[in-house]
């Protein structure tokens, strides 16, 4: 992990026993318990300054990705706005095609407040693991329908879970 200053007018958080211009890295390296081939040998993660022009190159690789959430954005960006954004561990993912994955309401939020905000990024996920994320409480199947470009998703998704209900009941 390396940690990269994209827009120095920005502070970032302090993390405990760094300085917030540490250079340095900030994890060490531990055995895997897997092969290199599951794990992905090309993933490269980094914590960035993702300022809104940023934002904007990210969110134009958007592409098959749920309905923006105003609610959401606006929550983040007053947060942004007041300095109250926290480096929490969440990702923003990039796909192998350079597709925004995950974090586009991050994103929106950066140029709706003007600030750049931190996060950890990792780039060269595949691509098709897209359908995986968020699945526990925030992606719903209408959404993933909707993301693999079926019309009126919702309805779609209401009438399979009839149909499923009705095979092997609820």
């Amino acid at each position: 992990m390396t940690w990269r200053h994209l827009d120095r007018r920005e502070r970032l958080p302090a993390l405990d026993g760094l300085s917030a211009n540490d250079g340095g890295t900030l994890i060490g390296v531990s055995p895997r318990t897997a092969p290199a081939e599951f794990i992905g040998d090309d993933l490269e993660v980094s914590v960035e300054f993702v300022t809104p022009e940023i934002a904007a190159t990210l969110l134009a690789r958007n592409c098959a990705n749920r309905k923006i959430m105003s609610t959401v954005v606006d929550r983040y960006a007053r947060d942004m706005r007041a300095g109250q954004w926290a480096l929490n561990g969440q990702t923003l993912k990039l796909g192998r095609s350079g597709r925004l994955l995950d974090g586009q309401h991050r994103c929106r939020a950066g140029i709706e407040s003007g600030c750049a905000f931190p996060a950890i990024i990792v780039r060269n996920i595949d691509d098709d693991v897209f359908d995986t994320l968020d699945l526990g409480t925030r992606r719903g199947f209408a959404q993933v329908l909707a993301s693999r470009g079926e019309r009126n998703a919702t309805s779609l998704a209401a009438a399979v879970r009839c149909v499923a209900v009705h095979l092997h009941g609820p």
